[in-house]
């Protein structure tokens, strides 16, 4: 799970009014190389709680992002704060752990069995369509 992803995700259980920010229990951190888009990171700059990105890339071992968020003028001219925030952002990767609620303590396990169920998923979805084709043939729906 990408340190974006974890900047959108809240508890929703039952009772709970500040579910936000899920903090991160670490297992297992990669970090995987993904191409920089400067247009993507200054739009969704705005969107971003910044002291959630802080702490959550601290807690996977990541101290390059700085504790005050930039303004957004500044990503247009620091390439450097950009790359830390990409990195920060996109490349690190929480493989195994736990998400807790910051209210209730319950814990939500991250394992990499998600990607395994999408693979499937897709596998089947795939079957699916051949079967259709081999009794349809290639008749267009």
């Amino acid at each position: 799970m990408r340190l974006l992803t974890h900047n959108m995700l809240s508890s929703n259980i039952k009772g709970v009014t500040n579910g936000f920010p899920l903090r991160i229990q670490v297992e297992k951190v990669v970090e995987k190389e993904v191409e920089i888009n400067h247009d993507f990171l200054r739009n969704i700059f705005p969107k971003i709680d910044w002291k959630a990105l802080s702490d959550a890339s601290r807690i996977m071992g990541y101290n390059e992002l700085p504790e005050v968020p930039p303004e957004p003028s500044v990503l247009e001219s620091d390439i450097e704060i950009l790359r830390k925030f990409h990195h920060a952002l996109l490349e690190l990767h929480l493989e195994e752990g736990a998400l807790l609620c910051p209210e209730t303590g319950r814990s939500f396990r991250l394992i990499r069995v998600f990607r395994i169920c999408f693979y499937s998923r897709m596998r089947f979805e795939k079957m699916v369509w051949c079967l259709i084709r081999l009794r349809f043939g290639d008749y267009e729906f």
